[in-house]
């Protein structure tokens, strides 16, 4: 009950305060928006005019603004200002009571100055030196300049923005590399000019030393640098060169019974040191002497072996192993026989060889093994062992292609040996787990590899993996929906399209001004299509006003479920459905019929048919004799919204009567009024026949009053008399002759 009278209290107001406006002052307001026709608050707003003072207003957290200023003149001038935008100026000529001029601000551009000294460390001229100002974010150049002869430079106007400075000139290099700035953070007009350049000459030199693993020096080492021999290291193990170009290279190192050493560096100063240590060349012994080497296998399968190795230093013949009868050996994937075979010699051999065996009968086994070489004392191994049946490994997972991050469980089945397995997992070649089974997330196609030994015989070994593959989604969005304004009660759409439509899912879903939680829309009184690629609201509520909408789509059994772009819908408000009936009662004929909406568009009716020329915010029904019947307003607001009022009933058939007269006339008219409620103000034109007034008076009447007009004044001829109440509406217009 509050709400409406406070509401009745405010329109009774705004009223009064509208029929104060009039004759010699008039209302000018707007709204004051930025270029992307979002209101500005705070924004002031002036009217300047000559032989006043400044009148101005500030506007509200809608950019509305309104102040009320003389009459004459006619023109005023009109000044928008905000901080941090370029003010705006609009002369405005004032037309009726109220005058609208809106406002459109350009936000300024900030501008800094970058700038800095730059310093050679040579002789060079320093105004050869480029200074290069790149944006960081496209790669693009936006300026190139020289400093002056003391080595300053500068960059003027530079904008908001990530930028990247750098100096250069041949055979130079800066310290620092570069500054990376980000002008933001400056204030409009600031300077920064720290950003500082040492350029120094673009060679340098490369020191080190050369040692073997214990940090004993080595001697005669050739020291090669991108495949060019360059120095020998001296008996302190070091060598130097000079004149390197600041770039990367490649380090070569020979020394005797030492394996080479290969690196690379990047010099990026004038002197730089790299230390290289060598590994000795290998040399055979042998490694493994257990007198009895127990020894598990397969009867018939060679991969199922037994493996150990020889290795040794400064050997030059070759490793010589005899393979009894009982057993094959492999050498290059190649079995051999009770036969001698030779493994390489040792300057090609880095480490170890190996040597393995597999039994080629079944039962109890106990032989005899010689490992040889020219310079080790020969070796021999007494291999026992018996044989068991196949280690057999099958892995298997109920589906071998699923969507990205999917759990995937992978079991094992295992058959063979002695039945003491020991499982090792691996993932794309990296350990996982330790388990006979294992659940993992899948997020790319993946190799898992099952390594299962029996922990009674470690040389009983197998393996066997299986690779699980992930969908590949190709959906891509060729269009978001867009954002849409309506008028209250009016249907909206959204749409969405994509480069596919074959087996593709939607769901709409809309989130609640100041809410961060989306929820899924679904086909009702309010809604259709909710989960296809085109939403429609069938009518829109207040409460929808500053939503967002999005999109959910997905294919593959919901693998990739991907949302649109939000789209934000505006729900503008109708105007006010109320025309104020000002009379008696409700069968007099009323003075004037008021819409309280204050819109920008109005368009009279009566008995549903255009009443031509009403166009105003009021209405006098008994312009031009009245006319019993249903009146309404059709009003349109500022947003482009459009409603029609609910109808007033006349029934009264009275009309306000004018006579002017006599006609023709010779020195006076006299005006009589009838048909009249109230007490009110009249206004009486006459014009000559091209429109210029030359008469204007302006008299009180009550109900069959008589004024005189005197009009001797007037020469002989035709002229115009229109006569007018206090709310301009024309009530009488006619042709009269004075003689």
């Amino acid at each position: 009950m509050k709400k409406i009278l406070l509401l009745l209290f405010f329109i009774k107001i705004t009223i009064t305060a509208l029929g104060q406006v009039g004759g010699t002052t008039v209302i000018i307001k707007g709204v004051v928006f930025n270029l992307d026709t979002v209101p500005l608050s705070g924004a002031v707003v002036s009217a300047e005019y000559v032989g006043d003072s400044l009148i101005y207003d500030t506007t509200d957290q809608n950019g509305n603004y309104l102040f009320i200023v003389k009459k004459p003149p006619l023109n005023h001038q009109l000044i928008a200002t905000k901080e941090g935008y370029i003010s705006d100026t609009a002369n405005v000529s004032i037309s009726g009571d109220t005058t609208l001029h809106d406002f459109y601000l350009n936000k300024k551009m900030k501008i800094v100055t970058l700038a800095g000294i730059i310093t050679l460390d040579a002789g060079d001229n320093i105004q050869d030196v480029i200074t290069t100002l790149i944006d960081s974010v496209s790669g693009d150049i936006i300026e190139k300049t020289h400093p002056d002869n003391d080595g300053y430079y500068l960059f003027d106007s530079v904008t908001e923005g990530i930028y990247i400075i750098t100096a250069e000139l041949d055979d130079y290099y800066s310290i620092p590399n570069n500054y990376h700035i980000n002008t933001d953070s400056l204030n409009d007009g600031e300077m920064v000019n720290t950003l500082n350049f040492l350029l120094k000459p673009g060679s340098a030199d490369l020191y080190g030393v050369v040692t073997n693993k214990y940090n004993a020096l080595i001697s005669g080492a050739l020291i090669y640098i991108d495949d060019v021999l360059e120095d020998t290291t001296n008996d302190n193990g070091e060598f130097y060169v000079e004149g390197l170009s600041l770039t990367q290279h490649s380090l070569h190192v020979l020394a005797q019974d030492f394996l080479s050493k290969d690196t690379s560096f990047f010099l990026s100063t004038s002197e730089d040191t790299i230390n290289v240590k060598l590994d000795y060349k290998p040399k055979l012994f042998i490694e493994d002497t257990l007198s009895q080497l127990s020894f598990i296998s397969i009867v018939n399968q060679f991969s199922e072996s037994k493996s150990f190795y020889v290795k040794g230093t400064q050997l030059q013949s070759e490793v010589v192993v005899h393979c009894p009868d009982n057993y094959e050996i492999s050498k290059d994937t190649i079995n051999f026989k009770n036969e001698d075979i030779e493994f390489p010699a040792a300057d090609t051999i880095k480490e170890k060889v190996y040597i393995r065996f597999s039994p080629n009968i079944s039962g109890e086994l106990n032989d005899i093994v010689n490992i040889s070489s020219q310079f080790a004392v020969p070796v021999v191994l007494n291999v026992k062992g018996v044989a068991y049946d196949v280690l057999n490994v099958n892995i298997f997972t109920p589906d071998d292609t699923v969507c990205p991050g999917t759990m995937v469980e992978i079991n094992s089945e295992v058959t063979g040996g002695t039945g003491k397995y020991i499982y090792n997992w691996l993932k794309n070649g990296n350990p996982l787990s330790n388990e006979p089974s294992i659940r993992d997330a899948v997020n790319e196609e993946t190799t898992y590899t099952l390594e299962v030994t029996d922990s009674s015989f470690s040389a009983l070994l197998k393996d066997t993996s299986i690779v699980i593959y992930t969908f590949v989604d190709n959906t891509v969005i060729l269009t978001d929906p867009k954002d849409d304004s309506v008028c209250l009660g009016d249907p909206v759409s959204f749409t969405i399209k994509l480069n596919v439509e074959a087996g593709v899912s939607y769901q709409w879903q809309r989130k609640e001004e100041g809410n961060n939680d989306w929820i899924n829309l679904n086909d009702n009184d309010v809604y259709s299509g909710c989960k296809t690629n085109y939403l429609r609201i069938n009518k829109t509520d207040i409460l929808l006003d500053s939503n967002e909408f999005r999109c959910g789509y997905f294919r593959i059994c919901d693998c990739f479920k991907k949302y649109s772009k939000s789209a934000t819908l505006t729900v503008f408000p109708l105007p006010i459905d109320t025309i104020i009936r000002k009379g008696t009662n409700k069968t007099d004929i009323p003075i004037v019929l008021i819409s309280p909406d204050s819109g920008q568009r109005y368009q009279w009716y009566i008995n549903d048919s255009v009443i031509t020329g009403a166009t105003g915010q009021y209405y006098y029904p008994g312009l031009d004799g009245f006319k019993p019947g249903t009146y309404y307003v059709k009003i349109t607001n500022k947003y482009g919204c459009s409603i029609n009022t609910h109808p007033v009933k006349i029934k009264s058939t009275k009309a306000v009567n004018i006579k002017v007269y006599p006609n023709p006339s010779t020195n006076k008219l006299y005006i009589n009024i009838q048909n009249i409620r109230y007490e009110e103000n009249y206004s009486v034109t006459i014009r000559n026949l091209r429109g210029v007034p030359l008469i204007y008076t302006t008299f009180h009447a009550a109900d069959n009053n008589t004024f005189i007009i005197p009009v001797d004044k007037l020469k002989t001829g035709s002229y115009l008399i229109e006569v007018r109440d206090k709310y301009k509406s024309k009530l009488y217009s006619d042709i009269i002759i004075i003689n």
